[in-house]
């Protein structure tokens, strides 16, 4: 999805066309989810009855607490995107989001396994917690997912006021299942990043952990601007 600045080159193009050859895409994309699937067993994180034990839950519950029916979803939203083809306004991507994480991270250190995910999350607040001089009290999580990075940040400050942001209602369904018994320590909000809707200058740290690349560069450059009007001075 990230806009490029350059014409692709000849094997981007190649690799291009091939898929836009339905069955060769989609035998490609098969490959691949099994290939995610076996690393995800391999490392002791059980794909398949990880996501069953998911789906069992009755997340449309869960759904119709945390979604806005008055969004406007922007154009790139609604893009196939990580191989589903619903992107990630759908259960399937939304059920999957964990395990995913588990197995593309257990290959960022050496033999880190299971730990590969974990351990990414420690570093990043370990570089956060650096360039901070004061607790926040009031933090923000944009494109916070099914909430695995909003957990994070309040394991790490455990005494701020927390707002979960996502475009995906069933990201936030999932994340809201996830901070039950009490899912009121977090807020879990339903909005676009590049205009949230939230007052100006009403955080003192705004998290955006692994969203960044997934964007096109106009829509990172929006949310940006919108951070800035969300921070209060020296956030």
């Amino acid at each position: 999805m990230t806009v490029a600045t350059k014409s692709p080159r000849l094997a981007s193009r190649l690799i291009n066309g091939i898929l836009s050859i339905k069955p060769l895409a989609n035998f490609a994309k098969q490959r691949a989810r099994q290939m995610m699937i076996d690393r995800s067993d391999s490392i002791g994180v059980p794909w398949l009855e990880r996501v069953a034990e998911l789906r069992s839950k009755d997340l449309e519950a869960d759904l119709e607490q945390v979604k806005n029916a008055q969004i406007t979803y922007p154009d790139y939203y609604l893009r196939p995107f990580h191989a589903y083809d619903a992107g990630n306004l759908g259960w399937e991507a939304a059920t999957e989001v964990e395990v995913a994480a588990y197995a593309v991270h257990s290959r960022i250190w050496q033999d880190a396994g299971a730990d590969g995910d974990p351990k990414l999350r420690r570093s990043y607040h370990e570089i956060l917690k650096q360039q901070i001089q004061t607790a926040p009290l009031d933090i923000l999580d944009v494109g916070c997912s099914i909430g695995m990075s909003t957990f994070a940040l309040q394991t790490n400050f455990p005494t701020a006021k927390i707002t979960g942001l996502d475009l995906s209602p069933n990201f936030l369904a999932i994340a809201h299942r996830k901070s039950v018994p009490d899912p009121n320590d977090i807020t879990w909000l339903h909005a676009p990043a590049e205009s949230t809707g939230l007052p100006d200058a009403s955080f003192d740290l705004v998290s955006m952990f692994l969203i960044c690349h997934e964007l096109p560069q106009a829509a990172t450059i929006d949310i940006l601007r919108e951070v800035r009007r969300l921070l209060r001075p020296n956030g």
